[in-house]
């Protein structure tokens, strides 16, 4: 049986917070004695409500993406084309936004590897 990733941090997520959540209550009771035997007129009063326990943040899973091939080709361009801008000084990068923009990204592309 395999656990899911995300499960297994909404699982410690959880955990932690109860962890958190007892030693919180249990500090506040040391404190309570310790006043309680200091001040012996506040030991009448009565405690105040202890906080409501945390609830865990609800984990969302990445959402899968419906892409056609065409747009999957779109996007893969795109990637070169920033991945080939990345590394280029201003004024080529000047030069393959110019012949991005007249020829086409698929054209750029292949020019920025060329002035590499």
């Amino acid at each position: 049986m395999r656990i899911h990733p995300l499960d297994v941090e909404a699982l410690i997520h959880e955990f932690a917070a109860r962890i958190a959540a007892a030693a919180e209550a249990q500090a506040d009771q040391r404190v309570r004695a310790a006043l309680a035997a200091a001040f012996p007129e506040l030991a009448r009063v009565a405690p105040a409500d202890p906080p409501a326990p945390a609830k865990a943040a609800a984990v969302r899973g990445r959402r899968k993406l419906k892409l056609s091939a065409k747009t999957l080709a779109v996007r893969k361009l795109q990637g070169r084309y920033l991945g080939a801008l990345r590394g280029l000084p201003l004024a080529a990068r000047d030069r393959v936004k110019k012949v991005a923009h007249e020829k086409g990204v698929a054209a750029a592309v292949k020019f920025a590897g060329s002035l590499k």
